[in-house]
């Protein structure tokens, strides 16, 4: 599983404080201007469809977007159209654990066996416990990944219980890094996973569940679910192929699933970066307590501080992702199905840093 963090220093355009939000989806207004700046991104550095959304606290998300969701069936993308988000998942297990400390049903520095129906150590390092705020930080020892690539991930959903995998998988050598938990940073799809599970246990509801009932519905998120399964015919349809060389590849899933396969649309993720960024109200209804919310940004939980704001970034085969936001300001989402070439997605990445500077009109 490919994986990667990159850092855009961007300005995004501004909004009128006590514009109307509008819903995401068919209804939502979209900038012209904006699109025909995706389009020209989107055709100099060879994205199959670029998809974003610019949101304010308080004032209006604005979507855009241009390209493809399959090339092989001429499927124009739309603002309804639901993308893989790779690694920008994690932050989501970030607020899942800081919920549960909250409800003092976790805690960060106490060894994760705890809650486990196995204690998880590492080979050469037996002795020392694994807590939730090293595999938060990606300090607990884990390597990245197994040996899978996209010809062996399952499709389109895990092919194996979350808890089975990662306890056959953790008993393997390879799964570790030579440094013990807590010596050293090593960036690890199993260990967000692992996290997940963590959450799991203690709260008694699978992970997917969880999300769905604590953060999802509130927030109106009907369009972001975990597992492609959860989706309906209707979703499903709408969910973008990745591409690679131009050409769909089919859907895909991980079995340590939480470190990557969140499905959503831009605008449905900014729900919730945007409740954040308000520090945690949506329609004077509290979703995240203040103490929830400065504990996911102080620790940090699976996000990470940037620029005066906060963020994340994902690729993964046929897929680019990121997002920021700034705590009382604005943010913006964008997903693109098809990956950058190392060599060029520095160039890329600048050109859509510098498209989101410019203001446009308000919808």
């Amino acid at each position: 599983m490919r994986t990667w963090l990159f850092c855009l220093a961007i300005a995004l355009p501004g909004c009128e404080e006590g514009d109307v939000v509008p819903a995401s989806g068919a209804g939502a207004a979209t900038d012209a201007t904006l699109e025909q700046g995706l389009a020209s991104v989107r055709a100099a550095h060879g994205f199959t469809s670029l998809s974003v959304a610019v949101f304010d606290v308080g004032a209006a998300t604005i979507p855009g977007v241009s390209g493809s969701a399959n090339t092989k069936k001429a499927k124009d993308a739309t603002v309804d159209t639901i993308y893989m988000m790779a690694s920008c998942s994690k932050p989501v297990v970030g607020l899942a654990i800081a919920r549960l400390v909250e409800q003092k049903k976790l805690n960060l520095d106490a060894d994760i066996g705890t809650w486990l129906d196995w204690t998880p150590r590492h080979p050469s390092h037996p002795s020392v416990h694994i807590t939730l705020r090293q595999l938060a930080t990606h300090r607990a020892g884990i390597a990245a990944d197994g040996p899978e690539d996209y010809a062996t991930y399952p499709k389109p959903n895990s092919s194996q219980p979350l808890g089975a995998f990662l306890k056959a998988h953790l008993a393997k050598p390879e799964a570790w890094v030579e440094t013990a938990p807590g010596e050293a940073e090593s960036y690890s799809n199993t260990g967000t996973a692992l996290a997940a599970y963590v959450v799991e246990k203690a709260d008694g509801r699978p992970f997917s569940t969880f999300c769905n009932e604590e953060i999802f519905i509130p927030l109106a998120m009907a369009d972001t679910r975990w597992h492609f399964s959860e989706l309906s015919p209707e979703q499903q349809a709408r969910v973008a192929h990745p591409h690679a060389d131009g050409q769909p590849l089919e859907h895909y899933s991980f079995n340590d699933w939480p470190s990557g396969s969140l499905r959503t649309t831009p605008s449905d993720f900014a729900k919730l970066w945007r409740v954040v960024a308000a520090g945690g109200t949506s329609a004077g209804k509290t979703v995240f307590a203040n103490t929830e919310l400065a504990l996911f940004h102080s620790v940090p939980l699976f996000i990470v501080p940037a620029d005066g704001g906060f963020e994340h970034s994902g690729g993964e085969e046929g897929v680019t992702a990121w997002f920021r936001y700034k705590l009382g300001g604005r943010g913006v989402v964008y997903v693109a199905n098809s990956e950058q070439p190392d060599e060029t997605e520095d160039a890329a990445h600048d050109a859509i840093a510098a498209l989101l500077a410019k203001p446009w009109p308000q919808p």
